[in-house]
């Protein structure tokens, strides 16, 4: 009987712990990721990102270069809901530069933090998805053949320049 009573005290002050403020165990609740545009022209551009949480005090954007490295930009809440908060950022990628001009692809990873209880700091990692940057490679073989170094007919001469 007080083993039985115990455990259920256990369980309803766990319940009241996951329960509070929209924050689990597992971190704050996400409801709604977006990001636009998904494709950019080689020349760059905006990208906004958007998400609605419901107990985070912070989120971040964790953004994978084609190169590997990564850079971290700090969403701004923009308004509180009925339930959760939505937060917005516009991030800009820079022009496409591969040498190669093949597309340069970008992943975005958001980082949800908790609403801060004193004694744990949870937060999760949800994918954004990615963001591609347009390459400049023409499509449709509108290249010299392999071998020749004689431009194609209507080559400008500016291929590779990254435009």
């Amino acid at each position: 009987m007080v083993c039985r009573m115990s455990l259920t005290i256990w369980l309803i002050a766990v319940g009241f712990f996951v329960g509070c403020g929209g924050t689990t165990l597992w971190g704050p609740s996400v409801y709604d990721i977006d990001v636009e545009p998904r494709n950019l022209p080689p020349e760059g551009g905006i990208v906004r990102v958007e998400i609605h949480t419901d107990g985070a005090r912070q989120v971040t954007a964790v953004i994978k270069r084609p190169d590997g490295t990564e850079f971290e930009t700090l969403l701004q809440p923009i308004s509180v809901l009925t339930y959760g908060e939505k937060w917005k950022r516009e991030i800009r990628l820079p022009p496409n530069t591969d040498p190669e001009g093949d597309d340069q692809v970008y992943t975005i990873v958001l980082r949800i933090f908790s609403e801060d209880s004193g004694l744990f700091n949870f937060f999760r990692e949800k994918s954004a998805g990615q963001v591609i940057v347009k390459g400049t490679k023409p499509i449709g073989g509108t290249s010299a053949p392999s071998g020749s170094s004689e431009p194609s007919a209507g080559s400008s001469g500016s291929e590779g320049e990254g435009g």
